[in-house]
């Protein structure tokens, strides 16, 4: 489960207060049968040393696993934005260090891929591809969220950015909101082999309306070895009847979609 869903108010402040605390957060989603924590960047910044190790002894004890560590950046809205997001990139890198992290989430700005000028492609590419050799020393990949005002808002934005960049640790979260509901299935058979990790919707939303279009979209991308995380990413009032009603149909899908994949000659 993403960890952003127990922040209610000030998500996207630029010091948001944490209004529940990491450890809570791993007590609940440990409580409600997860087996990984997407965490939102604040969750671990705001803590002390004692937090920390509080923390991470509570993920070893739960077992769950840590695939995403949540940050922001914005690399195309100006050369002072793109030092900032850069240094806040090798930040969170070893941040994703310290919580044995496997990847960091990325987002590129506030520009979208038809509007944005070469300026912008080159100064994203020239930031993502040192975050991506500093990373990859450590065994962290980076991941771009397909998401609206982004470079990665369109299969076409998506890809060029990938190219550029051209690194082995640069892949994708895919989210198929970005894309629609007549055209997700399409934008997933473009994208599948860079997709690293998964956004699911709340049951209630629905992967483009239709709860059972996510079955489809799973089942498309255990055929074709996928064999990251899916994150239950929820952002309304009530994220501990997320986690609990949410959260065990997902929880249940995966595990008979797996299965049925694995059972497969």
């Amino acid at each position: 489960m993403c960890s952003i869903g127990f922040q209610r108010e000030g998500k996207w402040a630029p010091s948001p207060s944490v209004e529940i605390p990491l450890p809570e957060v791993i007590r609940i989603v440990a409580e409600h049968g997860f087996s990984g924590i997407e965490i939102w960047q604040p969750h671990w910044e705001c803590l002390d040393t004692s937090g920390r190790l509080r923390a991470l002894r509570l993920l070893q004890r739960h077992a769950l696993q840590v695939p995403m560590l949540s940050a922001y950046y914005n690399f195309t809205k100006s050369e002072a934005h793109a030092a900032d997001s850069l240094a806040k990139g090798h930040q969170v890198i070893a941040q994703a260090a310290e919580l044995g992290a496997a990847n960091i989430r990325i987002f590129t700005g506030n520009h979208r891929s038809a509007d944005a000028s070469p300026e912008q492609w080159q100064r994203t590419r020239r930031c993502l591809q040192e975050l991506c050799d500093a990373a990859a020393p450590l065994g962290i990949g980076l991941c771009l969220e397909t998401h609206d005002w982004n470079l990665m808002d369109t299969v076409p934005g998506t890809l060029r950015l990938l190219e550029l960049v051209e690194r082995p640790n640069l892949g994708l979260i895919f989210q198929a909101s970005t894309f629609g509901p007549s055209t997700w299935y399409w934008a997933l058979g473009h994208l599948l082999p860079w997709v690293r990790h998964v956004h699911a919707p709340p049951k209630k939303c629905g992967l483009a309306g239709d709860p059972h279009d996510f079955r489809t979209q799973l089942s498309t991308l255990l055929d074709h070895g996928f064999s990251g995380f899916v994150s239950l990413e929820y952002m309304g009032p009530d994220p501990w009847l997320a986690a609990r009603s949410d959260g065990q149909w997902l929880i249940s899908c995966c595990r008979q979609l797996s299965a049925a994949s694995s059972a497969t000659p």
